[in-house]
C-alpha cells in the first residue's frame, strides 16, 4: 500500500517532517486519502501513522520483530539504516535495512508473545518481556 504514496520523510526539508505534528505528518495524511480515494475513514490515520512511525520515529539500532507467515518462524533483527526513499524500489521504496541476528520457532514463545505480535497489524512498540527472547 505504501509504495504510491511517496517519501514521507526528508533530511532537507526545512520543516522537520519528522517532529510530530508537523505538516510532514499532516500531509502524510492526506497523501494517503488522495492516494486511496476509497479507503475507508477510519482507516487513513491507521495507514498514515504507520507510514509515518516506519520513517520518523524508528531509529537505528532499534530491535525488530518479524512474525513470518512464509514459513511461520519468528525473525529478530536490528534497524541498521535510516529512512530510504527509493523510488526504484517497486512495491517497496520506503526502506530501512535489517540486520537480521536470530530467528526461532514459534514455540520458543509464550502464548501471550504469540498474541501480542501475531495481532499487529501496523508498527508498535512491543511489550514483550525479555524473557521471550
Amino acid at each position: 500500500m505504501w509504495s504510491t504514496v511517496g517519501q514521507r520523510c526528508s533530511a532537507s526539508s526545512e520543516d522537520q517532517p519528522c517532529r510530530k505534528g508537523s505538516s510532514g505528518e499532516r500531509e502524510g495524511t492526506k497523501a494517503v486519502a488522495s492516494t486511496y480515494p476509497d479507503i475507508k475513514v477510519g482507516a487513513i490515520p491507521v495507514v498514515a501513522g504507520t507510514l509515518y512511525k516506519f520513517a520518523c520515529e524508528v531509529q537505528v539500532g532499534d530491535r525488530i520483530i518479524y512474525p513470518s507467515k512464509v514459513d511461520r518462524k519468528i525473525n529478530l533483527g536490528m534497524i541498521d539504516s535510516d529512512y530510504i526513499f527509493d523510488a526504484r524500489g517497486g512495491l517497496a521504496p520506503n526502506i530501512r535495512k535489517v540486520k537480521w541476528s536470530k530467528q526461532y520457532d514459534r514455540t520458543d514463545f509464550s502464548q501471550s508473545a504469540l498474541y501480542e505480535i501475531g495481532s499487529a497489524v501496523t508498527l508498535f512498540r512491543s511489550r514483550i518481556t525479555l524473557k521471550n527472547f
